[in-house]
C-alpha cells in the first residue's frame, strides 16, 4: 500500500479494482454509451466490445436514492471478460444494472471514433442499446 501511495504522490494515475491495482493508461478517446440487457446478455455485450477493438472502463447505474454508482471494470481483452465472468458467477452476484430494470452506462476506451461507430452499431444490432 505503500508503494502505491508513493507511485500516486509522483502523479501516476492508480486504480483499485478486485483484480489489484491499475496504473491506468491515458485514454485517447473515451465515450459513454446507454445499454439496456438481461443478465444472460451481460457476457455477450462484453464480447462485443472488446472484439470491435474497444475497452471497457465502468459500468455506472443512476439510483434513485444513492444517486451514480460506478463499478471500475477496466476490461480491455476477451482474458480479461473472461477473469471478470469467472468472478462473477463465483460471487453468486447480481450485475449493477439490476438495480437499475438493466438501464446502464459504460464508459469505453477506444482507439478511434471509427472503433467507437463499430461498437456502437454492433451494441444497436444486437438490441443492447437504450434510445
Amino acid at each position: 500500500m505503500g508503494d502505491v501511495a508513493i507511485l500516486r504522490a509522483e502523479g501516476n494515475n492508480i486504480t483499485a479494482t478486485p483484480r489489484g491495482y491499475i496504473l491506468e493508461k491515458q485514454i485517447e478517446s473515451s465515450y459513454i454509451v446507454a445499454c439496456k440487457h438481461s443478465k444472460e446478455d451481460l457476457l455477450d455485450e462484453l464480447y462485443t466490445i472488446i472484439d470491435e477493438g474497444c475497452g471497457i472502463v465502468d459500468v455506472i447505474v443512476e439510483h434513485s436514492v444513492y444517486g451514480q454508482i460506478t463499478g471500475t471494470l477496466h476490461l480491455f481483452s476477451r482474458k480479461d471478460v473472461d477473469m471478470f465472468w469467472d468472478n462473477f458467477c463465483k460471487s453468486n452476484s447480481q450485475p449493477l444494472c439490476s438495480l437499475t430494470d438493466d438501464i446502464h452506462l459504460h464508459t469505453l476506451s477506444c482507439p478511434t471514433p471509427k472503433h467507437y461507430e463499430n461498437v456502437l452499431s454492433a451494441l444497436t444490432q444486437k438490441g443492447y442499446i437504450c434510445k
